[in-house]
């Protein structure tokens, strides 16, 4: 049974930032680009130059198969500025020879049947910017339309060096392999809000499946809402919802996320989130994943912040979280949960959480700067693993709320609502003045070490229910 939570106070306290495109600002100057439309065999091919070329597709609701293809702030439409032209029998999407500009990109198709085929965007260094699943235009120009783009082949984005954006709404994606964006090195930003991506094979897949995020090094930002992910095939490589982020000081925010994973993977499978070194922050609320291995959330070197807080429901800010769900659906993960800190000074919080197979949280390189480690309303029906053997600095772990929390309005008094539930807990800490506290939880097998030279110190606090204790290294 799943343990129930209440949702933290700190830094938590506003409604989380709605997700929307924003338009890029830059000094550019434009120098308007030229692109040459043409199908071939069912292929729309937009053939761009090294210009800053602009185009805005969009299907013709009355007429599957038909796009309207569109130039935007100057660019040539085979030779015709900002001109338009209408394209028929289209089963597929892809751009060519899109160089070193300011590009744009835009692609909706309001029709119920979608695109036939798959859709492949290539763009080279440059500030660009690719908006799937809602009407063109920048900044508020935008339609406001919910009408969902259906493709139904597999979706790649491919975008070189530069300062970044993708923005993908009401997008769905119906395949075999999966969707896939790949970003250079730059301050880049990908923000997804309601994104469905079923990828199902027969035949053996060469690669991953999925959908999958994939930027350089840079200050980068991700913002997901509302995202599901069904996978099912004999993969070589990795399935399916998964983040790679390089060296920097990046942003992870994610709320309403389902994954379902099944077949024969030779990888890992599962909702992974990996960023190189840097100041890190991943906030993670409402998730759910069945199969695989679980859910793993691996950071470099730096000063880390980990929020994975199931309770994302409650009426206005007090109650905490997105007011468009209303509903505590917390995280729920059928394997294992996973959280790997380099060194720096880290902060990681998981509440109402429930694993089916083991919780590691381990900080093992030698030499880190430090950690607090809190759990509240969680449940792991495997072994919790807390390992801090490799920091040389002063460690806090704390099992559970403590009384004020318990006591405060924002707990309305409910102790029973952050609750631990844990069958064996190991709990390793490095050679700095540790502090293990442990409240309102129930454990059967409790294994805590200190670390040396201590002193440490172990402090037990009310509605503690430990079967068999062995404490070592603890004052």
């Amino acid at each position: 049974m799943r343990a129930q939570a209440s949702r933290k106070v700190i830094g938590r306290g506003f409604p989380k930032r709605r997700l929307g495109l924003e338009p890029l600002e830059s000094r550019h100057l434009l120098s308007a680009g030229s692109v040459a439309v043409s199908v071939t065999a069912g292929v729309l091919t937009l053939t761009g130059d090294a210009n800053d070329d602009a185009v805005q597709i969009s299907g013709v609701t009355a007429d599957s198969g038909t796009f309207k293809i569109q130039g935007l702030r100057g660019t040539l439409i085979n030779g015709v500025a900002n001109g338009s032209v209408t394209e028929t029998g289209v089963t597929s999407i892809a751009t060519s020879g899109w160089g070193d500009g300011r590009d744009f990109l835009g692609f909706t198709d309001n029709n119920a049947t979608g695109l036939a085929g798959g859709l492949s965007i290539t763009m080279g260094d440059g500030n660009d910017q690719v908006v799937l699943g809602k009407e063109g235009g920048h900044g508020w120009r935008q339609s406001s339309t919910n009408v969902t783009t259906q493709v139904n082949g597999d979706v790649q984005v491919t975008l070189g060096g530069g300062n970044d954006d993708v923005d993908v709404k009401n997008f769905s994606v119906t395949t075999t392999q999966g969707f896939l964006v790949t970003m250079g090195n730059g301050n880049d930003k990908f923000d997804a809000e309601n994104v469905t991506v079923s990828a199902t094979g027969v035949a053996p897949i060469t690669g991953d499946q999925g959908f999958g995020v994939q930027m350089g090094d840079g200050n980068d930002h991700v913002g997901l809402d509302n995202i599901s992910v069904t996978t099912d095939g004999t993969v070589s490589g990795r399935q399916g919802l998964g983040f790679l982020l390089g060296n920097g000081n990046n942003h992870f925010e994610a709320s309403g996320i389902t994954v379902s994973l099944s077949g024969a993977v030779a990888g890992l499978a599962g909702f992974g989130v990996m960023m190189g070194n840097g100041n890190n922050h991943v906030s993670i609320d409402d998730a759910n994943v069945t199969g695989g291995q679980g859910f793993a959330v691996s950071l470099g070197n730096g000063n880390n912040d980990v929020d994975l807080d199931g309770s994302s429901g409650g009426n206005g800010w007090c109650g905490g979280g997105d007011n468009r769900r209303g509903a505590d659906n917390g995280i729920n993960v059928t394997g294992s949960m996973l959280v790997s800190l380099g060194t720096g000074r880290d902060n990681v919080n998981v509440y109402d959480t429930t694993v089916g197979g083991d919780l590691n949280i381990q900080k093992t390189t030698a030499g880190g700067s430090g950690a607090t480690i809190q759990l509240q309303g969680v449940s792991v029906d495997g072994t919790l693993n807390i390992d801090t053997s490799g920091d040389t600095a002063n460690d806090k772990v704390i099992l559970g709320a403590d009384d004020r929390w318990e006591r405060s309005w924002w707990n309305h008094g409910n102790s029973s609502s952050s609750a631990n539930t844990f069958n064996t807990v190991n709990v390793t800490m490095g050679s700095g003045q540790n502090t293990l506290k442990v409240n309102n939880s129930t454990i059967t097998t409790a294994n805590f070490d200190g670390g040396t030279p201590g002193p440490n110190t172990y402090v037990q606090g009310k509605n503690v229910t430990i079967t068999t204790l062995n404490k070592t290294n603890f004052t």
